[in-house]
């Protein structure tokens, strides 16, 4: 059986006599979400517990999960999710306050808690953390919980709450989850607390299973030392827990055999591209390499089904939680098709108006001869555009003080209709500094969340119009490089995998990624499909350079010029160097030799963009930024038929965390 307790708090109350500051939050978008995901993942709703603002009391809370814990059997799957705030409090010895579950164990003298609705910002006279889920206390359900599941269990954790954002009351173009202000309980003395670091991980038991135990994994939204982010859903303009959305979106994509480290790739691909490498997700578990819901994954269907037809709009059910969002492109085909052909013109196509958590509004904008109406609806199936996979659009925050520069520069940018300036969800931010020796100005493109300069480039120095047309041309290169790092494709005749190991006394293979500067790492890719191909490896930097791994190799030892058969491989090694961030490595493998030196002109401060002619997919991503032809299906899916592309991230850090 699977069941889950799914706790949101976006209403906080506020009152500054009792400190309760704590920003509002998109909490009850989360749990729409979540709830509707598992759902489709064969979780009844009569077995998912909901607590939404109000009802998030400690006393409530308590009692949910003693629900939950008296109804859970052997073999359950049990999931608990929070999408609120989390803060550290003070690491309080037995006796002192009303809780038989506390304990004194933090070296630093804090524990960390789960913000619930009634929770102060700050101490106040007479609260005894009774707003306040301490880990001290979730640990002792969860360990109840492992022991009601038995080993063929699970139990699963996603914490969208952080313990270092800035979560008061203000005005930000950001909605950030948690608060680095600590709440502290007034005592005479700390008792045993050896250690100034402040340690803001929840602290969750793993490695300490008994034989009767099931196995503990958890998802965290961000590192300790990071903040978590709410993601801005521009066409459906909701907001939703980054985490939460990362989450709902991964379990969309998940096979009967994928682990929950396949998941969390998911789920760090879109956190860390999202979010320009400044927020990255964390996964905990007692065994990252068991599969989601031990196994017992319900697969999306490849195609949507149509549930109702008024004039030229179609209502689909699916939404947010299957990855639909206004704009996208649908194909419709009869239902005898379960996947989108390469050589069949489809029946109809439309575009989605309106994207909800599970339905969606299509209106038909082509329809060859049949009609689908109210009657028909069931003869026809909806399918994704596999255009939709190259489709995107670029958010730019101005932050230039020259007025008649940045006028110049947007006027630049009118021929390209996929970029836009806003004022919250951007992608780069531009600014101007003032070069006095020069007597002139010099533009900045910053990523937004990691702060990097774009391609390693201080600022652009603003000689003439010429000047302009360069920063233009690295905002589309960045636009380019934006989607390719995006990209996946799956076939079942091309695959291989992939490890990244770190090198050194022991060499490991490490699933959480974190690299320091200096550390030697290996690269093992093998083919497990059943054809023979070319693999390239393009290393994309933090600041978005871009370079192949067979530029810093000798010409007999390049990695693209070896055709490798099934069951080959090879290694690469390298030496971890800066910038520090999230770096990638994108594989490609393919049935054919491939030109991909035209993907290293993009990352680059100096270019051109010739070869685009030579590479099917760049050409497409170059055609849509710029704003010409909109992408074929055909190429794409022919593209698709003789190439896998697989990405893996790593952290890059100068300093051990």
């Amino acid at each position: 059986m699977k069941r889950a307790l799914l706790v949101g708090i976006g209403d906080y109350p506020f009152n500054y006599v009792k400190n309760q500051t704590w920003s509002d939050l998109s909490s009850e978008n989360d749990l729409q979400l979540v709830s509707q995901s598992l759902y489709k993942q064969g979780f009844l709703s009569s077995n998912i517990q909901s607590l939404v603002n109000q009802n998030v009391t400690l006393e409530l809370l308590r009692n949910a999960f003693f629900k939950l814990i008296d109804e859970t059997q052997v073999g359950d799957v049990v999931v608990f999710h929070f999408s609120g705030h989390g803060q550290q409090v003070t690491d309080i010895p037995v006796g002192i306050i009303e809780n038989e579950f506390l304990r004194q164990d933090e070296n630093d003298g804090y524990d960390e808690a789960l913000v619930l609705y009634d929770a102060p910002l700050k101490m106040y006279n007479g609260y005894k953390f009774e707003g306040h889920l301490i880990d001290d206390e979730l640990n002792i359900y969860l360990s109840r919980l492992q022991s009601k599941v038995g080993k063929s269990g699970q139990v699963l954790v996603i914490i969208d709450a952080c313990h270092s954002g800035t979560a008061t009351r203000g005005f930000s173009n950001e909605t950030f989850r948690g608060s680095s202000e600590k709440c502290i309980f007034p005592l005479e003395k700390k008792l045993g607390h050896t250690s100034e670091v402040i340690n803001s991980d929840l602290d969750f038991q793993f490695g300490e299973l008994n034989q009767n135990q099931g196995t503990l994994t958890v998802f965290t939204g961000c590192k300790s030392y990071q903040v978590n982010r709410e993601y801005y859903h521009r066409s459906s303009r909701k907001q939703f827990g980054s985490l939460s959305f990362a989450f709902s979106s991964g379990l969309s994509e998940l096979r009967p055999n994928s682990t929950y480290q396949d998941l969390f790739e998911s789920i760090n691909r879109f956190i860390t591209l999202e979010f320009n490498n400044a927020q990255q997700p964390e996964l905990e578990s007692d065994n990252f390499k068991m599969t989601v819901f031990g196994g017992k994954i319900i697969e999306n269907e490849p195609y949507f089904h149509i549930i109702d037809v008024k004039d030229n709009h179609l209502t689909l059910d699916a939404g947010l939680s299957q990855g639909l969002s206004n704009g996208d492109s649908i194909f419709i085909f009869p239902e005898s098709y379960i996947s989108v052909p390469s050589n069949v013109q489809p029946t109809g196509r439309g575009i989605v108006i309106k994207s909800d958590i599970d339905k969606s509004i299509v209106i038909l904008n082509s329809l060859n001869s049949q009609t689908i109406s109210v009657k028909s609806k069931n003869n026809f199936r909806a399918f994704f555009n596999p255009a939709n996979k190259i489709q995107t659009e670029l958010f730019i925050k101005n932050s230039m003080k020259d007025k008649r520069t940045f006028k110049q520069l947007k006027d630049k940018f009118k021929s390209f209709g996929k970029i836009q300036f806003v004022e919250a969800g951007y992608r780069i931010i531009l600014q101007d500094t003032l070069l006095e020796s020069l007597g002139k100005s010099g533009i900045k493109i910053i990523l937004s969340g990691s702060k990097l300069n774009l391609f390693g480039l201080p600022f652009k120095i603003i000689w003439n119009e010429n000047s302009l047309d360069t920063v233009v041309r690295y905002i589309q290169n960045f636009a380019k490089i934006d989607i390719y790092r995006k990209l996946e494709f799956a076939n079942s005749e091309i695959d291989f995998t992939v490890d990244l190991i770190k090198l050194g006394k022991i060499n490991t293979v490490n699933h959480d990624l974190k690299f320091q500067i200096g550390d030697t790492i290996k690269l093992k890719v093998k083919n497990t499909g059943q054809k023979s191909v070319y693999f390239d490896v393009i290393d994309i930097y933090p600041n978005c350079e871009v370079h192949t791994v067979d530029e810093s190799l000798k010409s007999y030892q390049r990695i693209g010029s070896v055709v490798r058969m099934p069951g080959d491989s090879f290694d690469y090694d390298m030496i971890i160097g800066p910038p520090c961030g999230m770096e990638q490595f994108k594989i490609i493998a393919s049935t054919t030799k491939n030109d991909i030196s035209p993907l290293t002109t993009l990352g680059q401060s100096k270019h051109n963009s010739r070869g685009f002619e030579n590479n099917d997919i760049i050409q497409l991503i170059s055609d849509n930024i710029e704003n010409k032809n909109q992408p074929q299906s055909e190429k794409i899916l022919a593209a698709e038929s003789k190439i896998s592309i697989k990405n893996i991230f790593f952290e890059i850090n100068n300093h051990q965390n």
